[in-house]
């Protein structure tokens, strides 16, 4: 996929890897555990490896912030670091805690 002419970003979807390694059962259906196992850490590197050597910026889904900034470290160049629905909740949450404090 790497070598396709006019592929500019590759994205790596590591939820779907470990399901498919099984590690959700590893992790006991623990999502962040098994997105930061150490199995899928040797995925991260493959992927980001190849995208480099052949010149497609590498993208990455994750949970947190803090696996974010742990990723872009690597040099992950695009990276999603959690759902929609995460990110709904969350802002949500946050908005209404300050709208609790007037």
């Amino acid at each position: 996929v790497l070598l396709v002419p006019g592929i500019t970003c590759a994205f790596l979807g590591p939820a779907d890897i470990g399901f498919s390694y099984g590690l959700h059962v590893k992790q006991k259906y623990d999502l962040p555990g098994m997105l930061a196992s150490p199995e899928l850490d040797n995925v991260y590197s493959t992927v980001l490896q190849a995208c480099l050597k052949h010149g497609v910026a590498p993208g990455v889904f994750c949970l947190g912030v803090d696996r974010a900034k742990q990723l872009a470290a690597q040099g992950y160049k695009y990276i999603g670091y959690d759902t929609d629905l995460g990110v709904l909740k969350n802002h949500s949450t946050s908005t209404m805690a300050q709208l609790r404090q007037q």
